[in-house]
């Protein structure tokens, strides 16, 4: 009886740190998006001093990022929360 508790104690732990770690992937993504909205000449300028990039290539590379960091996000925090959540309420 005591492992059992034991174990839903440390899945709820983990439940916790994955929903903030979750949270704060969208926040970094938010914050992501804000810096390429708002200052994305900047942003250009900054990258174009290192490497050879048009800005049709530069925008293009930033939408991806954004996007696999987003599946990213989702696939590793996200669908292990829901998932130990559903194993917690049916026990």
């Amino acid at each position: 009886m005591n492992d059992s508790l034991d174990l839903r104690n440390g899945l709820d732990a983990i439940a916790k740190i994955l929903i903030r770690c979750f949270f704060l992937g969208i926040l970094f993504l938010f914050l992501w998006f804000l810096l390429i909205l708002c200052g994305g000449d900047f942003v250009y300028q900054w990258h174009s001093k290192f490497f050879e990039i048009t800005r049709e290539h530069f925008y293009w590379t930033m939408y991806a990022g954004i996007t696999i960091a987003k599946l990213s996000i989702f696939g590793v925090f996200l669908f292990p929360y829901i998932a130990i959540r559903m194993i917690l309420a049916k026990k």
